[in-house]
């Protein structure tokens, strides 16, 4: 068995709902995610992932894509 599973997207995160109803329906714990890219001063571009520990990490994370 499969305790959690993460879900990442670049820069968004439209499937939240579809990937938390279904995971709950087969008791996995759900990890919702996004990978961003962060551009540095000297523009130099990294990718991030992001994960949301919390309810309040998903709203952090949301905050940050989407402004």
């Amino acid at each position: 068995n499969i305790p959690a599973v993460a879900l990442t997207y670049i820069c968004n995160m439209f499937a939240t709902i579809k990937f938390y109803n279904k995971s709950i329906k087969k008791g996995i714990k759900p990890i919702f995610g996004s990978d961003i890219y962060i551009k540095t001063d000297k523009n130099k571009i990294y990718e991030i992932t992001l994960l949301a520990k919390s309810q309040q990490g998903y709203k952090n994370i949301a905050n940050i894509i989407h402004g």
